[in-house]
């Protein structure tokens, strides 16, 4: 008998942005683009980055 191990979109890993400087918390975005609060560059947020020290910096 064969297993068949079968992926759903939920698995996918998707790119997800966050402004550099936390205006909006943990708030994430699907797109790059600016901050809307501060217009800073949105970065790409890995997983490790979500694990691990949090730096806070107010706007």
């Amino acid at each position: 008998m064969e297993t068949k191990h079968q992926h759903s979109e939920h698995e996918e890993k998707k790119t997800v942005y966050q402004c550099t400087m936390k205006c909006e918390g943990d708030k994430v975005y699907d797109q790059p683009g600016n901050c809307p609060k501060c217009n800073m560059n949105l970065v790409p947020l890995d997983d490790k980055s979500s694990h691990g020290h949090h730096h806070h910096h107010s706007c």
